[in-house]
């Protein structure tokens, strides 16, 4: 496979669940906002897998060298990311909270944390449907001296299959939340699907007299011009993410 070959040139779904309690009539707008935005230039053809999730990173490290079969958009949320990719030789970048990197497809990389204490990032890989989420390789140049068995985890990960969104360049557009009790956000995406995802607390979703509600760690796909009305019923607070696929002009 291509992914192969750039390596040694280089040496789940949403359950529906009874309907919860009704959402406050005072509704109270997001919080805790943090969003990216990665376009992609080169269009990754046939069917996808998406895979959107949250990485949470405990001390130094770096993650074995590795590459997808298709892209990376990551999203600082915590700290400070660390990112190198073996563009040009070897390419190193700092990504601090609320900014966002974009791997390209097929990019042989690494990243982590390596300034301490802890580095969260929210991350979007759309990938050919079918493909391991990675594969293990060497590279020239790779910082291998930071690399070692990483503290993480996944706070959430949802998995959409088949996917079929565009075979034209793209943007991926990803954002997390914060909603406090009775708050809610709608979201919209008239060129492109959305993915919805529950990360702390259960969300309702409300969409043409439809209710159902995401419990942690459940995702929910939004067609093209379909709009949802994402809330908290809940007392405690609840973080939702969102990520949108949009073909570009």
């Amino acid at each position: 496979m291509l992914k192969k070959f750039s390596c040694l040139l280089l040496l789940t779904c949403a359950a529906a669940i009874p309907p919860p309690t009704t959402l406050k009539a005072q509704q109270v707008a997001p919080s805790n906002i943090t969003e990216g935005v990665c376009d992609v230039d080169v269009p990754i053809a046939g069917d996808w897998d998406v895979w959107y999730e949250i990485t949470a990173v405990k001390g130094n490290g770096l993650f074995p060298t590795h590459v997808h079969d298709g892209i990376e958009c990551v999203t600082t949320i915590k700290g400070t990311g660390f990112w190198w990719m073996a563009e040009k030789g070897g390419t190193t970048t700092k990504v601090p909270t609320n900014e966002t990197l974009l791997v390209p497809d097929l990019t042989v990389h690494t990243g982590g944390n390596t300034d301490g204490g802890e580095m969260h990032y929210l991350s979007t890989h759309v990938m050919r449907a079918g493909a391991p989420f990675r594969d293990i390789c060497t590279a020239l140049g790779a910082p291998t001296s930071m690399i070692v068995n990483v503290a993480s985890s996944n706070p959430f990960k949802v998995i959409f299959r088949n996917q079929k969104v565009t075979e034209r360049p793209f943007r991926v557009k990803q954002d997390i939340k914060t909603l406090g009790s009775g708050a809610s956000d709608t979201v919209l995406n008239e060129k492109g699907p959305s993915y919805i995802a529950a990360v702390e607390g259960p969300l309702t979703l409300k969409s043409s007299g439809d209710t159902r509600t995401l419990q942690p760690g459940e995702g929910f796909l939004l067609a093209a011009g379909v709009t949802e009305l994402v809330g908290n019923a809940g007392e405690a607070p609840a973080r939702m993410a969102v990520l949108q696929i949009t073909e570009r002009e």
